[in-house]
């Protein structure tokens, strides 16, 4: 997914919000931030390139503190947030001694407050979305987080999606409505536009991040002469750039094999 650093359509009815991002669907606000937090990699650029061998293939998906910074710039509400890693401290929020009882060697880490991603504990604190959902521990867990100012976050984990499992909740928001779709986010445009230059792609990365206050008005600009209408651009239409994979050519059995030594770029 390192072609679609900023977002895009993997497949058809497939978006992903890049490594971190900001995307309106109809009515309905989201935000994200892609990865697992590792200490040792969180302050580098984002140096991997494909094909990725070595550790490079674990590292290229450990979240970056450039991606988090400039989440920490988004201002207007969102409702909707999304991550692998659940935020550090989350587990204090909810039924603990269930959580323990179904995963008994996270015990150590609930009591000492390590369990979790301190990053996205900060976005959580200063993003106070209406609802955060998580994944990575495999295990249905539920929370409900109350903020300093008097707002709420619910959060949710779900479990492997393997038979007898609970993997699937259906979440209804009423007064939320679908209708337009996609459309990129205006002032996400803007954080990505003040912070394109600090962008690092070597070992070291940008400690800081812009908010993209001075490129508001360039962007509502833009967007005003979209097709769509004013401020509601929708992301480019989905094309398939390569031939998808056919399981009858690969001789590989899995966990075997080389990596390509060439790799597909999206032209």
């Amino acid at each position: 997914l390192w072609e679609l650093y900023y977002g895009g359509w993997v497949c058809p009815n497939i978006y992903y919000l890049g490594h971190s991002g900001v995307i309106n669907f109809g009515d309905l606000r989201v935000g994200g931030l892609s990865g697992i937090f590792k200490g040792g990699d969180y302050r580098k650029g984002h140096f991997e390139r494909p094909p990725y061998a070595g550790h490079e293939v674990k590292t290229a998906y450990h979240v970056r503190e450039f991606d988090v910074n400039k989440l920490k710039h988004v201002r207007e509400p969102l409702d909707v947030f999304l991550s692998h890693d659940w935020p550090r401290g989350i587990a204090m929020h909810g039924d603990t001694d269930a959580l323990i009882r179904k995963k008994k060697f996270l015990a150590d880490e609930v009591r000492s407050n390590s369990l979790g991603s301190p990053p996205a504990e900060e976005l959580l604190h200063a993003l106070r979305p209406r609802y955060w959902f998580a994944a990575h521990l495999h295990v249905k867990f539920a929370a409900l987080v109350n903020h300093q100012d008097g707002a709420q976050t619910r959060f949710l984990a779900l479990d492997k999606c393997l038979p007898h499992r609970d993997f699937m909740q259906v979440v209804d928001i009423p007064e939320k409505s679908a209708a337009g779709g996609f459309w990129l986010d205006p002032e996400w445009l803007s954080i990505l536009r003040a912070n394109h230059e600090g962008h690092s792609v070597g070992m070291r990365g940008a400690s800081y991040a812009r908010n993209g206050d001075e490129h508001r008005a360039w962007v509502e600009a833009k967007l005003a002469g979209s097709a769509d209408g004013p401020s509601r651009a929708s992301p480019p239409v989905f094309a398939a750039t390569v031939a998808a994979h056919d399981p009858t050519t690969d001789r590989r059995r899995p966990g075997q094999g080389k990596a390509p030594a060439m790799v597909e770029r999206n032209p």
